[in-house]
């Protein structure tokens, strides 16, 4: 028998302070603080907002650096109903930027 382990450190992430704004039987929305990676990719496996969460599926993400409200869907057909709405760009998102010091 031939095994494989693989300790792994993560780096650490801002904060893994998931706020739950809004949830019922399909969808929760959830506002996710900036520097916590949506995804397990890379650097990140466990200290990503999908792993934290486990049962829900993200219909949108977010850039590890931005914070804001994010949706995810609690059954693969919710998850396929978004992403319909989404190809067909009916979904309005507006990211609204905050800048310190003087732009040139």
């Amino acid at each position: 028998m031939v095994t494989h382990e693989v300790h792994r450190h993560e780096p650490p992430v801002a904060n893994l302070t998931v706020k739950f704004v809004r949830e019922d039987d399909t969808v929760i929305t959830v506002d996710e603080p900036g520097g916590t990676p949506v995804h397990p990719d890379g650097m990140y496996r466990y200290n990503a907002i999908l792993h934290i969460l486990k049962k829900e599926q993200a219909t949108n993400r977010l850039d590890r650096f931005t914070s804001g409200l994010m949706s995810m869907a609690l059954s693969a057909k919710k998850t396929r109903a978004f992403g319909s709405i989404m190809q067909k760009f009916e979904i309005i998102k507006d990211y609204i930027n905050k800048a310190k010091g003087q732009l040139p």
